[in-house]
């Protein structure tokens, strides 16, 4: 997703979701050559009034689809509750 898509899908999410809802995220980092734009879910604009809950590397992920190291990028797992 470009950076404009990422923006625009924190946004919806954070007004269709309800109010005590979950947004999970899970993404890897990917460079984007052709865009020249870094998708890392670490600079996501998430909203500031969300609590996070989870936020870490999902080991299982990177294990599962990360078996023949091919991809060094992490999974990575983030879970918050919708604040508004």
């Amino acid at each position: 997703m470009t950076s404009e898509q990422v923006a625009g899908y924190i946004e919806l999410t954070q007004r269709v979701v309800r109010e005590d809802g979950h947004l999970l995220n899970l993404n890897r980092r990917k460079y984007l050559s052709e865009e020249k734009y870094d998708n890392n879910p670490l600079l996501y604009p998430y909203a500031s009034s969300n609590k996070v809950l989870v936020w870490e590397v999902d080991h299982f992920m990177d294990r599962v689809l990360n078996y023949d190291h091919v991809r060094q990028d992490s999974w990575i797992l983030r879970v918050e509750r919708i604040r508004r």
